[in-house]
């Protein structure tokens, strides 16, 4: 996977494009918002074949557990896309990364994934994006070599 020449611009506007979205189950949760900003960075849709199959907590719980949780479904993604994992501390902007966070549905952690900007990476929520320190993060994925024009 490569990433276009001008993919820090694509993923600036692909950020502001969901600014002010709410998170939504199927719409604007951490794998598809992350995929997003991959597919504007990159033109590959790592959510192919898991588009419009979830709608809700309950669907996408269904698929988690067919991957026999969340790591194992970034995991089965991941190399399907040919996407390393690196180290956490190595992430760069543009890099796919994971988190914990307590549920807004209970106490428990819950995992979570979002693209990392630098020194701190972004996770959708119920009042857009969040952004965490990349101190946070427990996994990373490097996304794809910037593309040269020949």
């Amino acid at each position: 996977m490569k990433k276009y020449p001008n993919w820090r611009s694509r993923l600036q506007v692909a950020l502001a494009e969901h600014a002010h979205a709410s998170f939504d189950v199927g719409a604007f949760d951490c794998c598809r918002a992350a995929a997003d900003l991959i597919k504007a960075m990159t033109g590959t849709d790592v959510m192919h074949g898991y588009r419009g199959r979830y709608r809700s907590v309950h669907g996408a719980l269904k698929i988690i557990h067919q991957h026999q949780g969340f790591d194992g479904l970034i995991a089965t993604v991941t190399e399907k896309y040919g996407l390393p994992e690196i180290e956490p501390s190595k992430a760069c902007a543009g890099d796919l990364v994971l988190t914990h966070f307590t549920s807004p549905l209970g106490s428990e952690m819950i995992s979570a994934a979002g693209i990392c900007l630098g020194s701190e990476a972004v996770f959708p929520t119920d009042k857009g994006w969040q952004r965490l320190p990349i101190t946070e993060i427990y996994r990373a994925y490097q996304i794809g070599e910037e593309e040269t024009n020949v």
